[in-house]
């Protein structure tokens, strides 16, 4: 599982992004990627960019995404 924390925006969103490939990249993770959402206070066009490139990271790898 990964936590979201603060803000999920333009600048941030990398961050995201590189913390999905990382846990992607590692065969030991689960088959379920999930992204818990629940301590982030705002959430723009560039974090709803991040959450989407998860969910398409996931599916490339045979992987089920959840936020």
């Amino acid at each position: 599982m990964l936590d979201a924390v603060g803000e999920l925006d333009q600048d941030t969103g990398p961050l995201l992004n590189a913390a999905v490939d990382r846990a992607l990249d590692t065969p030991s993770v689960p088959r379920e990627l999930v992204i818990d959402m629940s301590q982030v206070a705002i959430c723009d066009s560039g974090g709803l960019n991040a959450l989407s490139r998860a969910h398409l990271k996931a599916r490339e790898t045979a992987r089920y995404s959840t936020c």
